[in-house]
């Protein structure tokens, strides 16, 4: 990995990225309101289930199917894996959120890596051939970018953490140094479950969180919302 491709990796995980990610809390808006998160030792807990439950076992997994299958140009894998990213989210926001923000992640990725065949992509997402799913998209463009697949892993983990703190910041009563101390945590931990996922990343797709998923059903009926779901 060169200074470039670092760099690279940066501009693609730092939120003034226009992927649209800071507008969902996938649930978590929900869970404070009803008082399942409230404290910083909750936040904690809520956002190591999703790296034990949804990263270890599923958008990890399917990241390094995709930035595999890529590199061997394989679309009946690529297909499968969007199929079943589609499948695992029980809920029908969170399945249309997946799809928006991988539509825009690409829509912003193709002036910037022209000719790098995320032309096709997009052809097999206007042609329904692929939903476009957020973890699809990401591990397709850190392939074309030929970042290592353990960078593409912590590069995602990261902006997923980072981003339920930062959504967190703003519906808790969680003070800056507590977001941070939340996040080194989270990310020490998401650091340890990295050789995991690399020896397992051919095994099936799966991901049970039932309250999280509860929680991204029952958003859409908040009186009031700072986020969608």
């Amino acid at each position: 990995m060169n200074h470039f491709q670092f760099l690279q990796a940066l501009q693609l995980c730092d939120s003034l990225f226009p992927t649209g990610a800071f507008s969902f809390s996938d649930g978590l808006e929900y869970a404070v309101q009803q008082g399942v998160v409230t404290t910083k030792e909750e936040l904690s807990s809520w956002i190591q289930t999703w790296t034990v439950q949804n990263f270890s076992q599923c958008d990890g997994r399917a990241i390094l199917q995709t930035f595999y299958a890529w590199q061997e140009q394989d679309w009946s894998s690529l297909q499968r894996v969007d199929a079943e990213l589609t499948a695992l989210k029980w809920s029908a926001h969170t399945r249309k959120s997946s799809h928006s923000l991988g539509k825009q992640m690409l829509r912003t990725c193709l002036p910037l890596y022209p000719q790098k065949g995320l032309e096709k992509v997009e052809q097999h997402i206007k042609s329904r051939q692929l939903f476009g799913n957020a973890a699809l998209v990401f591990g397709i463009v850190f392939a074309i970018l030929e970042m290592p697949a353990s960078t593409t892993l912590l590069c995602y983990g990261y902006t997923k953490i980072a981003g339920m703190v930062s959504v967190a910041l703003r519906l808790m009563q969680v003070g800056q140094q507590s977001g941070q101390a939340v996040l080194q945590e989270q990310l020490h931990y998401l650091s340890q479950q990295m050789p995991a996922v690399l020896q397992s990343y051919q095994e099936p797709l799966q991901n049970f969180t039932p309250l999280v998923e509860m929680a991204q059903m029952n958003q859409q009926y908040l009186h009031t919302r700072l986020f969608r779901s």
